[in-house]
Order: structure tokens, then sequence, then C-alpha cells
């Protein structure tokens, strides 16, 4: 499972308490945004088979409600 840490209408981190297996190295895993807000942006760190990480590449702005999805051919991280 991941978390949006939202403050101030721009995400500030994502939270990871699931980070799934089989997930590949590559550009077919990637983070989805949806909310009410807009620029989100993500960079999803595969390590192992596993995600272990989101980098926030935007923030966003006027988020105040935020789902983050996990896409991919791996199985288990998601919101």
């Amino acid at each position: 499972m991941i978390e949006a840490i939202v403050d101030g209408g721009s995400l500030k981190r994502v939270l990871i308490a699931d980070p799934g297996t089989g997930y590949p190295v590559d550009t077919s895993t990637q983070i989805v945004v949806q909310g009410d807000g807009a620029n989100a942006a993500f960079t999803p760190v595969i390590y192992d088979g596993k995600l272990v990480d989101v980098l926030v590449e935007n923030s966003g702005e006027g988020y105040n409600t935020i789902i983050l999805n996990v896409v991919g051919n791996g199985t288990g991280a998601s919101c």
C-alpha cells in the first residue's frame, strides 16, 4: 500500500506500507495519480521486484484528495 502525504495542496512525500512483488525495473511500472489537483508526477524506484521508494518529480498543486495507483506487471503495491 502507498499513501500520499499532502500539505497545503502539494504532495510532500509518499509512504509505502506494502512494496508488492514482481515489478520490473523499466518504464512499464508507473505511479498513476487521481485527485482534485494538477501536475503531480512521480517515479517509482524498484529493487528486487519491490517498490522501495517513490520519487516526487513534481509535487503538484491544489490537491485536497489524491489517490496513487501503482501500474505494472507486479502485484501488491496498491492504495
